[in-house]
């Protein structure tokens, strides 16, 4: 992706609209550059971007210190984690979907426009579960007609990361 002006274009206009009315957007099109400036600041080789199946792929090549953050093991399975989050794009459509408020499976399989129920559960729910990013709201009672799903804390974070790098692309 080639640095300075560029054309800015939307990805996912929901975001990019909810983000422009709350004046979290500073300017469109900053985003790739101010990504590529602070690593160049901080002396890291800057990202590669490339789009894949319509979802943006951004790739940091840095070297972890052993003296700085978590150790080289907590950082692996953070980032695999995570890494995991980012390529699934439905995983990253459920916790879009679960960011306001807890929903049972049949609301949240609505809301993303899905009939079948183990498609839903194989290829959303599941790895979101797997992933820590999501948790049943009665555990104790994982088949109970009450059941709901939200995001954890864990899927707070990853999703306000998910967030800020879409409205630096739109």
């Amino acid at each position: 992706m080639p640095t300075g002006p560029h054309l800015s274009r939307q990805r996912n206009p929901f975001i990019a609209d909810e983000f422009n009315r709350t004046a979290a957007v500073e300017i469109w099109g900053r985003g790739t550059n101010r990504v590529i400036d602070e690593c160049r600041r901080y002396g890291v080789e800057p990202p590669t971007f490339r789009e894949e199946a319509g979802s943006l792929i951004v790739t940091f090549s840095a070297q972890l210190s052993p003296m700085q953050g978590p150790s080289r093991d907590q950082a692996t399975g953070e980032v695999t984690g995570e890494v995991a989050g980012e390529v699934a794009d439905e995983v990253r459509r459920l916790l879009e979907v679960l960011r306001a408020s807890p929903l049972t499976r049949s609301q949240a399989q609505a809301a993303l426009g899905l009939k079948g129920q183990a498609n839903f559960r194989d290829r959303y729910l599941q790895p979101s579960l797997d992933m820590g990013l999501v948790e049943m709201t009665l555990p104790d009672k994982p088949h109970s007609s009450r059941q709901k799903y939200r995001l954890t804390e864990k899927g707070r974070r990853f999703w306000s990361r998910i967030a800020r790098v879409a409205v630096d692309r739109v």
